[in-house]
């Protein structure tokens, strides 16, 4: 069985909240004609959310399951966000993602928060 289009759609939406409209928006300006793994200092979180965008629309045109490396990425990533939410640390943990140089640290800190329940 494919992946649910609500499934991407509510990942996305736990991402956006999790990092920002504000912080999109000013990231996706980076991309501006670049081809999107090409963009010069492009968050890659921001990169996930526009490729599972860019997936979601195909999908919903299609009538497909979005499947792509990048769906499977989101889904793990949110899945990671939902289990850790009730930790204490959550929100320092989330703060790094939010930053390019401390991304990597916060997916494994929020690994570390899911093992910790």
């Amino acid at each position: 069985m494919g992946i649910n289009l609500a499934e991407v759609s509510s990942a996305l939406k736990l991402l956006e909240e999790t990092l920002g409209a504000k912080m999109i928006k000013a990231e996706v300006h980076k991309i501006d004609g670049w081809n999107p793994e090409g963009a010069p200092g492009l968050h890659p979180l921001v990169l996930l959310w526009y490729k599972c965008r860019e997936d979601l629309a195909m999908a919903s045109l299609t009538g497909t399951s979005p499947n792509s490396r990048w769906v499977q990425e989101l889904l793990s990533l949110a899945g990671l966000l939902q289990s850790a939410a009730v930790h204490p640390r959550y929100q320092q943990v989330v703060v790094k993602l939010r930053y390019k140089e401390s991304v990597h640290e916060g997916i494994n800190q929020l690994k570390e928060l899911r093992l910790d329940e």
